[in-house]
């Protein structure tokens, strides 16, 4: 963060940050829009420039305090609706103490005065300084975030996301060199969990049940798999699951994807890409949870989606 200026009360600069998450909005092609996977461009570090320019103080702040940030990831994850997030504000209360509750509290109102888009890349800020705290923290932090997500007894897009990379992000640094079997496409055990993956992220990205075969068969073709190679009641139990089945669904895809080769998840991900833009648009929750995806599967993507 050294380097910018805190403008967050510059009405220029907000609305230029606006722009930038508003810009996602806008038609993509999954070229352009693959080409960024691990690449950021030049324009992709100005557009990071005027985001940065413009966190509110006490974020800033605690994107820069080993104790404070570790609030910052609570404060992301209180729900919109105000019953729900008394609900959370009381068991926070109960867990961490009531100080830290108006602390949390306090962060989660200067996430307000930015844009919901941003709320992945101030996470992504976040986490290099969280994973240098203790293991016993790091281990109470991620049980806390998974209660706090859970609350309602569903688990959301951006819940999930966080949550996901939050882990994954842990994990990696932890364990940096995991060992692995690296197996293809061409392998069944890879092209039924590609196939489910497909599914599950066409059913949450607001494609209509009578749009998913046919966009996930697209998609199979396009990654050379036979559909008539995937067992069919895989796609209409995935489109017919409960509200959090797709939650376990996704995560035994992508732990078996693990195994997946590089060239391999990269394809994989330009198929998602393709699924989220069947429409010439890439919605927050979209680009939230394909982040997520593409975290797990080590195909990173640029902070803002709009500088693409």
């Amino acid at each position: 963060l050294a380097g910018f200026t805190n403008n967050a009360g510059n009405q220029d600069t907000g609305a230029a940050v606006d722009k930038v998450f508003a810009d996602q909005q806008a038609a993509m092609e999954t070229a352009a829009l693959s080409n960024t996977i691990g690449n950021p461009a030049e324009h992709h570090y100005q557009a990071a420039q005027i985001f940065i320019a413009a966190i509110p103080a006490d974020i800033r702040t605690a994107l820069e305090s080993g104790y404070q940030v570790m609030l910052l990831l609570p404060a992301l994850l209180l729900h919109k609706d105000e019953s729900a997030r008394m609900q959370q504000l009381r068991f926070l209360a109960q867990q961490l103490g009531a100080q830290r509750c108006e602390h949390i509290q306090r962060l989660h109102a200067a996430l307000q005065t930015i844009n919901t888009d941003a709320r992945v890349p101030v996470l992504n800020l976040a986490l290099p300084l969280i994973k240098e705290q203790p293991a016993g923290r790091l281990e109470y932090l991620g049980t806390l975030l998974e209660q706090l997500a859970m609350h309602d007894n569903q688990v959301d897009l951006f819940e999930y996301a966080l949550l996901r990379i939050f882990q994954n992000y842990i994990q990696r640094a932890a364990q940096p060199a995991a060992r692995r079997q690296w197996r293809t496409l061409k392998n069944a055990d890879m092209q039924a969990a590609a196939a489910e993956l497909l599914v599950v992220f066409a059913r949450k990205t607001g494609a209509r049940n009578a749009d998913i075969t046919g966009l996930v068969q697209q998609q199979l073709a396009t990654l050379e798999i036979s559909a008539d190679d995937i067992p069919a009641d895989n796609v209409q139990t995935n489109i017919r699951g409960n509200s959090n089945g797709w939650v376990n669904q996704a995560d035994t895809a992508l732990l078996r994807l693990q195994d997946c080769t590089p060239h391999a998840r990269q394809q994989l991900v330009q198929a998602l890409m393709a699924i989220a833009l069947h429409d010439g648009h890439i919605s927050q929750p979209e680009s939230e949870l394909l982040r997520a995806f593409c975290s797990l599967l080590e195909c990173p993507l640029p902070p803002i989606l709009g500088a693409v």
